[in-house]
């Protein structure tokens, strides 16, 4: 007769076993491997293992994250490979999850960054420097594709409070609102009204939509065209404006009807 160890059959499908927490009856494949007791699998299901843990963890919070800090520091090289080689094996799934890590801590992440900056400002600027010197060209090759392909187009800032607006163009419409979010906040903006309501009401009460958009190598001056055009439209409904002046050369025909 063949001697087959239940350890193996763990792997069948069509064999159950009672869970001893919740009494349900699952799948060997529900139930964690244990090498210490004869059948080779733990009393306790998998759903009940993850209970039972979740519930040490809440109730011995410092106790579990002093030993995971040791475990950490004992083992930094074996956990760091690790990480490495399930990252190579998982980009996408790895991004997802800092994403979705980095969404639920923002503020917290920010404000850790912005301390160890200011503490540490002549090492992170050395740094920096030292890294683009060494990947000069990458950094300027992504540079130029990612401005390379930013939306065009026609933008809105509306002040939420006086309803008053400004109209503007750009051939890299995200690059522009920081620009113009930039010198709002250093108190250097062009446009010496709408600094003066962004002191008075604050960013928040600034509005920013694209009106229109258009493909990425749009030529400026299409754009300044349609800019003059919606200013002069929005002029002769008595649109109240931060927009004091238009460029003579932007004016076309069309324009002189309105």
């Amino acid at each position: 007769m063949v001697q087959v160890h239940l350890g193996v059959l763990c792997e069948v499908e069509n064999m159950i076993k009672k869970c001893t927490k919740c009494g349900v009856e699952k799948p060997f494949s529900e139930f964690y491997k244990e090498k210490t007791v004869k059948s080779g699998l733990r009393s306790s299901c998998k759903d009940c293992e993850r209970l039972r843990n979740k519930i040490y963890r809440e109730k011995n919070k410092e106790k579990v994250k002093k030993h995971a800090k040791e475990y950490c520091k004992k083992n930094k090289e074996k956990l760091k490979d690790t990480l490495y080689k399930w990252r190579e094996e998982n980009p996408e799934k790895f991004k997802t999850i800092n994403k979705r890590y980095y969404e639920k801590n923002k503020e917290n992440l920010n404000e850790k960054t912005r301390n160890y900056y200011n503490k540490n400002r002549e090492a992170c600027l050395q740094q920096k420097s030292e890294y683009f010197q060494k990947n000069k060209d990458k950094i300027r090759e992504y540079n130029r594709r990612y401005h390379q392909n930013m939306t065009a187009g026609i933008y809105q800032i509306t002040n939420t409070k006086t309803g008053v607006v400004y109209i503007g163009c750009s051939t890299q419409i995200p690059r522009r609102w920081r620009d113009h979010k930039g010198h709002l906040k250093k108190n250097k903006h062009i446009n010496k009204s709408l600094q003066k309501d962004y002191n008075k009401y604050g960013l928040e009460e600034l509005e920013f939509e694209v009106i229109k958009e258009y493909p990425p190598d749009t030529p400026f001056e299409v754009l300044e065209r349609e800019e003059t055009k919606l200013i002069l439209e929005h002029k002769t409904k008595g649109t109240p404006m931060y927009n004091l002046s238009i460029k003579i050369s932007s004016i076309d025909e069309s324009h002189l009807t309105l």
